[in-house]
């Protein structure tokens, strides 16, 4: 009996999680909808797109003798109040964030983005896992796979911490459309500038409580995203693009199905 329940459990889940199917694309896949404000979205950061790159940060970490991860970098000016890129990554529900949390060997405890005034998450772990962390030509840190989805979509999971006058950008909340039929979806997280960025700028946001699992720094010393070295653990397997469309044709539109 107990499986039947988490058998209906899970089927209830699926099912609920296609029904959110066009955030989970640009969350994701960096995919914009139909349904979408094209508007809003047709301009958010990416790697492809060139706006935003990774680089080595220059934020300080509480590891090993300050060792420096990987950070988020402007590669065009944004003014006050632009979208700088959206947190990509997988959307999940509060349970499913939970289960990632304990998981041993999962670094997604990191990237756990929770979705303002809803009961869903962003599992940024999905795009950061598919980064490589070593600096390729001119310094930057591109994705493991040549189409891999880190390429198209929103960066925000490589932005580091900062706190007071460090940060430059916050947390805001979007809806895909301002039509009715979305205003049940959660909300998609994106980075918004809070003042003038130059290019060459490291993007950097207070974590607060927008990553519920992810330690809080000291006031002292000032910590990053890219905190834990994922090479003092078992990484484990790579997250594979979605648990639940797994008869959906990724290849079809041109990006690689895994991280």
């Amino acid at each position: 009996a107990r499986g039947e329940q988490h058998r209906e459990s899970a089927a209830k889940r699926t099912q609920l999680m296609r029904g959110l199917e066009p955030v989970q694309q640009l969350l994701m896949l960096g995919f914009i909808p139909d349904e979408a404000d094209a508007d809003v979205w047709a301009d958010f950061g990416t790697l492809a797109n060139g706006k935003v790159e990774i680089r080595l940060s220059k934020v300080q970490t509480i590891v090993g003798e300050n060792a420096l991860g990987r950070g988020l970098f402007a590669c065009q000016d944004f003014a006050c109040n632009d979208i700088i890129t959206v947190y990509g990554g997988e959307l999940i529900t509060d349970d499913e964030a939970r289960v990632r949390r304990d998981a041993r060997g999962s670094q997604s405890h990191r990237y756990l983005m929770r979705i303002s005034d809803s009961d869903y998450l962003v599992d940024g772990w999905q795009y950061a896992s598919g980064v490589s962390e070593t600096p390729g030509e001119h310094g930057v840190f591109l994705p493991t796979k040549a189409h891999a989805t880190q390429f198209s979509q929103g960066a925000g999971p490589m932005a580091n911490h900062d706190i007071g006058l460090g940060a430059n950008c916050h947390i805001s909340y979007v809806p895909l459309a301002r039509s009715e039929a979305f205003q049940l979806f959660p909300r998609v997280p994106t980075l918004r500038a809070i003042r003038e960025i130059k290019a060459g700028e490291e993007i950097k946001f207070n974590y607060g409580s927008a990553l519920p699992f992810c330690p809080q720094p000291s006031l002292s010393v000032t910590a990053a995203a890219e905190g834990a070295d994922a090479s003092t653990e078992d990484a484990g397997e790579y997250l594979e693009l979605s648990r639940y469309w797994s008869d959906l044709e990724w290849e079809a539109v041109g990006v690689d199905a895994g991280v």
